[in-house]
């Protein structure tokens, strides 16, 4: 991108705040609100009330944030980001360690042979894991 445009870009782009000044900007949005509240209009009254709470929830989730050392909106993002990343990660762990797969069996009787249903490696009766893979294996669920 040539600088020209990048400047074009940057003068629409708003400008990053923090989440002080995010908090501040929240608490003067409740109060003017609070302030509309006059009892003369019972469906303004609801609106301005809901935007009351919306900004004290908005607050509180904030400073959650804030007092796990979150500052900025950047690392808000960024700590979403990591968080389902993590989530997949477990999700997939789970699957693999912990959430049984019927064993594969092949041939009957005595010359039977029980294969883990997610790398093929043979397996015996009664093993709980694929010694190969790891795969929590189920038998007979």
């Amino acid at each position: 991108m040539n600088k020209k445009k990048q400047r074009e870009k940057d003068a629409l782009a708003p400008p990053s705040m923090t989440i002080d000044a995010i908090l501040a900007q929240l608490a003067s949005m409740k109060d003017n609100s609070r302030s509309f509240i006059d009892g003369r209009d019972p469906e303004a009254d609801a609106i301005w009330a809901a935007d009351v709470t919306a900004c004290e929830a908005a607050t509180a989730i904030l400073s959650a944030l804030q007092d796990e050392g979150v500052r900025t909106p950047e690392e808000v993002r960024d700590l979403v980001h990591d968080y389902n990343a993590l989530a997949e990660q477990y999700r997939n762990l789970h699957q693999q360690y912990e959430e049984p797969a019927a064993v594969l069996r092949f041939g009957t009787g005595a010359r039977s042979a029980y294969l883990c249903p997610k790398c093929r490696s043979q397996s015996r009766p009664g093993n709980a894991y694929c010694w190969s893979c790891g795969k929590r294996l189920g038998w007979g669920r």
